[in-house]
């Protein structure tokens, strides 16, 4: 292949950038066949096992159903001929198997059904390895908030100074946000793992006629032998299944994407309290050998867009009729792409956590920046709570912060010589209130009753 013409995924400058080669080999057309060649081999055993077809027939088809014997060189030659991929390996089986076995290949089905199984097929060994990397990733996180579950830092609201804060509060909600995706991933499956096997619109009308009473059991029996679910109507019409295994992707993608940019934004100089990790021989620059960009970062924000573009994509993957042709380009393009971007995410975000360079004293530093005055609420609370009423301590602490701002003094020596506010505290309550420790209000709690829930939560078991 002409490697310039490629995409993005698929070229060999590129491709660990945009997505891991596990992922990409999913999705390879080398493995999707293989996929539609299970669904035949599934169909012909199972159709044997109730007398459709003959008992030699199904295990000559079974036999021949691997890429041992059809090759996607084959399928590709013949797709270019016929004009339709599904009959392309169709005909590619056919042409190898023998003992007119090949009059027996997809008797009464569709190949629709080849399809969507295949695809039901191809996320159940996608989520496979999301889930390891997701695993990865939340036990990385996890890690983070245990060892700095104390690690003083300042809130930022709009990106303005708020109280302290801990390190590891904030990695414990992006640990949650992930574990929340997964579970979102998990609860899924039961709408887009299942299996088809009703035929060109669904009813397996075809072969209901001259079988009666054996297509349901056909459906449910080709099902179970590929570890999917059976539907109790045909999953043609509707295409949720594909859009809601990829929008649960893109929650992953916009979690990552909010992880990545506060990275990105306290790697500022200004800043400085977090760097994604930097190689010995890792470049930023061919002109300014002091800079360290956070290139990785970057790259996940731009992939997130990306993800968040398919999701977008996705839910137009509808069509006309009972069927019709318009939603195979969309489907073909977005889901492998969606699991490859998403994939190369988590295994980015998992080396970017798991060697982030943290700094607790530029956090500490930058936590007294505004000198004090990020400690206004607990004041003015204190002050409303003692006597001063709500409304009457804000605007005090209005006028004292402007003193502060204009003389440029520490907010702890205006308010301990402030007569009004000294009529309700002491110097000892006013160092109290503006100690960090002593004004985090529930992260302790909130720490560990979320590190408790991801610990004991339900893992997923297989379908």
């Amino acid at each position: 292949m002409d490697q310039s013409s490629s995409h993005p995924i698929d070229m060999l400058l590129y491709r660990e950038e945009f997505g891991s080669a596990e992922m990409r080999s999913i999705f390879s057309e080398e493995n999707i066949i293989k996929k539609w060649l299970m669904v035949d081999a599934a169909i012909a055993r199972v159709e044997a096992e109730l007398g459709i077809i003959p008992l030699a027939a199904a295990e000559e088809i079974e036999r021949k159903a691997t890429g041992d014997f059809v090759k996607i060189s084959r399928v590709a030659e013949l797709a270019r001929e016929k004009g339709l991929d599904i009959a392309a390996e169709l005909t590619a089986l056919a042409e190898v198997c023998e003992q007119g076995a090949r009059e027996y290949i997809r008797m009464g089905v569709g190949g629709i059904d080849n399809y969507d199984t295949a695809w039901a097929l191809l996320i159940k060994e996608g989520l496979e390895l999301i889930y390891r990397d997701l695993d990865r990733l939340i036990g990385i996180l996890i890690e983070l908030t245990r060892t700095h579950r104390s690690t003083l830092m300042v809130g930022r609201t709009f990106g303005q100074h708020e109280g302290p804060i801990t390190f590891g509060y904030k990695t414990a909600m992006w640990a949650k946000e992930l574990y929340q995706c997964r579970c979102l991933l998990v609860e899924g499956e039961r709408h887009y793992l299942v299996g088809k096997a009703s035929g060109t619109i669904g009813n397996l009308s075809s072969l209901e006629k001259n079988y009666p009473g054996k297509g349901t059991s056909l459906e449910q029996r080709v099902c179970k032998k590929l570890g999917l679910n059976t539907p109790d109507i045909t999953i043609l019409f509707s295409r949720r299944r594909f859009m809601q295994v990829i929008v649960n992707l893109v929650y992953i993608g916009n979690a990552i994407d909010s992880i990545a940019t506060e990275i990105f934004n306290r790697q500022r100089p200004e800043i400085g309290e977090l760097q994604e990790p930097f190689r010995k021989d890792q470049i930023s620059s061919t002109v300014s050998p002091h800079k360290r960009n956070p290139y990785g970062c970057n790259t996940l924000n731009g992939l997130a867009e990306l993800v968040r573009a398919n999701g977008v994509a996705i839910l137009r993957s509808t069509w006309f009729d009972e069927r019709d042709h318009r939603r195979m380009p969309i489907e073909s393009s977005v889901i492998p792409s969606t699991f490859i971007y998403v994939s190369g995410m988590l295994q980015r975000a998992i080396f970017i956590c798991g060697n982030l360079s943290i700094n607790p004293s530029r956090m500490r530093e930058n936590l007294s920046l505004q000198k004090g005055l990020n400690f206004s609420e607990f004041v003015a609370t204190a002050l409303a709570t003692r006597g001063l009423g709500r409304y009457a301590a804000y605007e005090l602490m209005r006028e004292i912060v402007d003193t502060v701002y204009r003389e440029g003094i520490e907010f702890r020596s205006v308010l301990k010589k402030h007569e009004k506010v000294r009529q309700y505290l002491s110097k000892e309550e006013i160092d109290d209130l503006l100690d960090p420790e002593s004004n985090l209000g529930i992260i302790g709690p909130q720490i560990d009753a979320t590190l408790t829930e991801m610990e004991d939560g339900e893992k997923r078991s297989p379908v």
